[in-house]
């Protein structure tokens, strides 16, 4: 009786050994997944942060020359202390309804590729990562005024800024599961332009 016992606790160790190795996979799959959540929350984080400067820079600048050069500035300044700035695709600013659509086309658009010499506000000469793929929104053109600049600009400016963002994994995530793909993040703001009476 004693001899089936100790094969029974054998038994049993077996087995604990067996469920541990199942379960194990699965627990380290859980531990990466939360690990690559917040490298991703983050990011994210760091983008609407971001995107609700450049549109403060934008909206405070007006109808001013070098508006959009500083705000690419502060762009690849802030961004590039928290994430990766070689994953931020473009950068759109635009004329926006409420709701953050762009109104009559007028949209700036530029890609994080080549390179764009500008001069911002301060007068200062800059070269950035960026190409302008679309310039349809002319700084001179952007009405900053209380009363509003008549035309297709009869009140005072609603400023949009999109910037697109493909994320890449920071975790063996994606190669463990097979079918995840790069996601595209996008942080979208929208202000008031800052009015001259």
């Amino acid at each position: 009786m004693a001899k089936l016992s100790l094969r029974g606790r054998g038994a049993v160790r077996g087995q604990a050994m067996v469920e541990f190795m199942l379960v194990l996979p699965m627990f380290l799959l859980t531990i990466v997944a939360f690990i690559e959540f917040a490298f991703a929350f983050s990011t994210t984080n760091a983008l609407n942060y971001v995107a609700r400067n450049v549109a403060l820079v934008v909206a405070e600048g007006g109808s001013r020359t070098g508006t959009d050069c500083t705000a690419l500035t502060i762009l690849e300044r802030d961004f590039g202390e928290t994430s990766n700035r070689a994953g931020i695709a473009s950068v759109e600013v635009y004329f926006s309804d409420e709701n953050g659509n762009v109104i009559n086309g007028e949209l700036n658009r530029y890609d994080r590729a080549g390179t764009l010499s500008c001069t911002d506000l301060d007068r200062t000469g800059q070269t950035l990562p960026y190409t302008a793929a679309t310039t349809a929104y002319a700084e001179s053109a952007r009405c900053s005024v209380l009363a509003g600049c008549g035309g297709s600009h009869p009140r005072l400016d609603t400023v949009g800024v999109r910037i697109t963002y493909q994320y890449g994994w920071k975790t063996p995530l994606s190669g463990l599961l097979g079918f995840l793909g790069s996601p595209t993040f996008v942080a979208t703001q929208q202000m008031r332009m800052e009015p001259v009476l």
